[in-house]
């Protein structure tokens, strides 16, 4: 999965962003354009802009005991002339029935105009795996998800840094990834949301990692934001390892 991220990377460098992200998409990969839409079809006719180079670097990933489903994130920088933009990536991957990995869900936080580039990792973390489930709740994830969501909704964004587990971060912009130390460190907008929207999710066969995607609806001026979440199963259940909202 780490060296098909890899390739992926170079690739957007040999052959260009889109045509990378095309040859590298799952047939069934989404992309979220706000609303969930299928990858190929919104990328069909995407060509890239002159000038323009992206590159980035996995720099932690987690897979699931089956083998089928897993996810990367890491710094990225997008360049144009003198301008200079970085973010971080969070891509899901699936493992197809042929073997091949591709990505199902690509996001990430939005790029930030910086003075030089991000720096790219040169190794990569591997997180510990999960638990396997009981195969009896697929839907317990889900589950998870909604009582998160309630959290938000009566208390605000700020119940999220204690609901990840040890080694669990938040993606967030203008602060990139947070450990749930410093998360819990950081006072950060404590954003109550008015309503809550779950668009899918995607289950390892091991039912040990997972990945759900939303919206957050916040009151005027915040608006909307779309969250990405993986969750890893554990001897309690569920956990939140990593909490995307962009």
């Amino acid at each position: 999965m780490i060296a098909t991220e890899l390739s992926f990377a170079d690739d957007a460098q040999l052959i260009g962003i889109a045509a990378a992200f095309r040859r590298y998409a799952a047939p069934d990969g989404i992309l979220m354009r706000p609303d969930p839409a299928p990858a190929l079809e919104v990328l069909q006719g995407s060509v890239d802009t002159p000038g323009v180079r992206l590159e980035w670097k996995p720099a932690i990933a987690a897979m699931s005991r089956s083998g089928d489903l897993g996810f990367t994130t890491g710094p990225y920088r997008l360049l144009h002339g003198d301008t200079v933009m970085n973010g971080d990536t969070l891509t899901v991957w699936e493992r197809g029935a042929d073997g091949r990995w591709g990505w199902f869900l690509d996001h990430g936080l939005l790029p930030v105009k910086a003075s030089e580039p991000a720096a790219l990792p040169t190794e990569v973390a591997i997180l510990g795996q999960g638990k396997p489930g009981r195969r009896r709740r697929p839907s317990g994830v889900a589950d998870a998800d909604a009582a998160l969501n309630a959290a938000i909704v009566a208390t605000g964004t700020a119940v999220i840094p204690g609901r990840l587990a040890q080694d669990g971060f938040l993606l967030r912009l203008q602060r990139g990834r947070l450990s749930k130390a410093d998360a819990l460190r950081v006072n950060g907008d404590n954003l109550r949301a008015s309503a809550t929207q779950l668009f899918g999710m995607r289950v390892s066969r091991a039912e040990d990692l997972a990945a759900t995607y939303g919206r957050l609806t916040f009151d005027d001026p915040q608006g909307s934001h779309n969250y990405v979440r993986i969750w890893r199963h554990g001897a309690t259940g569920w956990q939140l390892l990593v909490d995307l909202i962009n």
